[in-house]
């Protein structure tokens, strides 16, 4: 079985952050529902932190939060501590189980069973979970800038947060086809076939 090297995954991770920021911040304004444009940008991290691992999707959030701050800032140093802050949050539960965690987590509950969700299940959970947090953020931020919080707020929130999951169900066979996640799994079944 061939592992795919973790340099070799970064390297792949941060050109599609910087490409899915240029969506983001072209495409996507042109892509609205209900005057809504979905976070593309959460909807990749989804992808990655299921595929990669939480180092990867730690870099990749760095990289879209440094950028996000650096172009589209309206509060301070909101972007640069969100991202990265919010996806490390669910990554504990959205990512796999290392091998030790699994022995440790067996150890302790001998009786249960230690398997991970599937991951085109964890892929939207996760990117749901991310938005829908940074939304909490938004409207708490309204909130205490002194602007009462209207149904409008909430349907506009839930709204992206649910274009957000839609997306991440479209981004996640690409991404994951260009992570090379299908080829080892082809190999795999190859090796498997002949042995």
């Amino acid at each position: 079985m061939k592992v795919i090297h973790p340099f070799k995954k970064l390297m792949a991770v941060i050109p599609g952050a910087f490409l899915i920021y240029l969506i983001q911040a072209t495409v996507m304004q042109h892509l609205t529902i209900g005057g809504v444009s979905g976070s593309v940008l959460f909807a990749y991290l989804a992808v990655i932190m299921v595929s990669c691992g939480k180092k990867s999707v730690f870099i990749a959030s760095s990289v879209i939060g440094i950028l996000m701050e650096s172009m589209l800032s309206m509060v301070d140093s909101l972007y640069i501590i969100c991202y990265p802050l919010l996806t490390m949050l669910w990554a504990q539960l959205f990512c796999d189980m290392t091998d030790r965690q699994r022995e440790q987590r067996e150890m302790l509950h001998p009786n249960r069973r230690q398997e991970d969700l599937p991951a085109f299940l964890r892929i939207p959970l996760s990117a749901f979970c991310m938005c829908l947090s940074m939304q909490v953020i938004n409207l708490g931020y309204v909130y205490l800038i002194g602007n009462p919080i209207t149904f409008s707020h909430i349907y506009r929130a839930l709204l992206q947060t649910l274009y957000t999951t839609a997306l991440s169900l479209i981004l996640a066979l690409p991404v994951r086809f260009m992570l090379g996640m299908y080829k080892k799994r082809a190999n795999e079944v190859q090796e498997g076939g002949l042995a």
